[in-house]
């Protein structure tokens, strides 16, 4: 979501995004600027949350960091500090918008086309710190399963990995406009008990109203 959102047109032209995101990651502010200015737009204010707590502290100068299902950027542009970026899609006609889009950052941004729930070309024990947000709302539990495994073994051990996924088994996710797989959290506990070198660190079933959000650690 763009932050400016909270915000109305006569504030929002005044602040970049990254000036907005800053203001909404406190929780007092949020709040503030919430109840005086009555978004119409969707505000989930647990987002900037996130930014705050499973993004910053995860992502410095010296990280190598990797996202799966960029897009176009909308949750890269928190990932720039990174010391080097690798991001995945299987779409790779948004790769040149990335770069146009983040001029300052192309150099240490590189790009891996999967064909499907595969990261083949990316070294094994390379990666400090992987994202995914949105995207595994779309992919069908099979895919998922082997994407965690794949991840499990491009992570470097102590590297975290953030992933957000579809539960059809809240009412929001079965819209159809949604277009979600079948994904329920007890299909990601069977998947991540598979898994002997991630560890859960977090499981939030109540992230958001259609999804939720797991949080692994690979061991040493």
């Amino acid at each position: 979501p763009d932050p400016r959102a909270v915000f109305p047109p006569y504030i929002r032209w005044m602040l970049s995004e990254p000036m907005a995101a800053g203001l909404l990651q406190n929780a007092r502010l949020r709040r503030f600027f919430h109840r005086l200015f009555k978004p119409k737009a969707p505000f989930y204010p647990d987002l900037y949350r996130f930014i705050g707590q499973y993004i910053t502290p995860f992502v410095t100068p010296e990280t190598v960091a990797m996202e799966i299902g960029p897009g176009g950027g909308r949750w890269t542009r928190y990932l720039l500090n990174a010391r080097s970026i690798i991001l995945v899609d299987i779409v790779p006609q948004f790769y040149d918008y990335i770069k146009g889009r983040f001029p300052e950052a192309a150099h240490k941004i590189s790009f891996y086309e999967s064909s499907g729930s595969e990261l083949g070309g990316i070294e094994a024990g390379s990666v400090d710190y992987l994202l995914t947000f949105d995207a595994f709302v779309h992919i069908e539990p099979p895919g998922i399963r082997e994407y965690l495994l794949e991840i499990q073994r491009v992570l470097k051990p102590g590297a975290t990995a953030i992933i957000h996924y579809g539960d059809i088994g809240k009412a929001e996710a079965q819209r159809p406009e949604r277009n979600f797989a079948p994904m329920t959290a007890q299909l990601m506990d069977e998947f991540a008990a598979g898994l002997s070198q991630l560890s859960i660190v977090l499981h939030d079933r109540n992230f958001l109203l259609h999804s939720n959000l797991i949080v692994f650690k690979k061991t040493g």
